[in-house]
């Protein structure tokens, strides 16, 4: 794959132990060698929200001037582990410190913990339809049978749709589902909305409940935009 006119923080980015991890995740193996397929690997990867390009710039001309100081050695012995020269190493490090504050100023504690930040959206989709299907069975409870349906509906819907969109067949298939998504959030909020002003929730319910459907909402138009703007750019 090749990015056109890319700035060095985008070299920043693509060398990161963050995006590899994705990129394992992701995009599966050929053989023994890992498959890097724009659609799957790059266009759907959450970039961070850069702010510090230059800084990141000069993480990656480092990288670069450890490279120069060994011109008898191929790529593949200056990245094996065994043979990598520790200037390299330690350059690499800091390159990858430097980017995991782009997402946030704890440091993971390991691969799983990276990749598990990446699947906030699908965890908190996921826990959110066990809330409305619990809601569901409360409104039941209280004889309510028409908006509990349709709350039901929408609710579980914005779960399914994520998951689908883990496996979209392409960039736009991906902002599709994922925009399918935060409609169906949106009107997951309006039936909450509803069932509060009816008296069918309590105020303490509402609260609890609501923060978390505008969270996944705000959660997935980020995720759209970006993904909007490594597709069609920005404008």
């Amino acid at each position: 794959m090749a990015v056109y006119d890319a700035e060095p923080y985008m070299f920043a980015i693509i060398n990161s132990r963050m995006h590899m991890v994705w990129v394992k995740n992701v995009g599966g193996k050929l053989k023994t060698d890992y498959r890097y397929l724009k659609d799957i690997c790059y266009n759907t990867f959450p970039f961070p929200d850069i702010t510090t390009k230059q800084n990141l710039n000069l993480y990656v001309f480092a990288i670069l001037d450890e490279r120069a100081k060994h011109p008898s050695k191929t790529m593949a012995q200056l990245y094996n582990l065994t043979t990598m020269p520790k200037g390299l190493l330690q350059a690499h490090q800091e390159l990858d410190t430097a980017i995991v504050r782009c997402y946030r100023l704890q440091p993971f504690k390991n691969d799983t913990e990276r990749l598990e930040y990446f699947n906030v959206v699908k965890d908190k989709s996921f826990a959110f339809a066990l809330r409305i299907v619990k809601l569901n069975k409360f409104l039941i409870e209280k004889k309510e049978f028409i908006l509990s349906k349709q709350l039901l509906r929408s609710g579980t819907a914005v779960g399914a749709l994520v998951r689908e969109a883990e496996h979209a067949e392409s960039t736009a298939d991906f902002i599709h589902k994922l925009a399918i998504a935060q409609k169906e959030a949106n009107e997951t909020e309006y039936w909450i909305e509803l069932l509060f002003q009816s008296e069918y929730l309590e105020a303490t319910q509402y609260n609890s409940i609501i923060l978390d459907i505008q969270e996944l909402n705000k959660i997935l138009a980020s995720i759209i935009i970006t993904s909007k703007e490594k597709k069609y750019g920005k404008g």
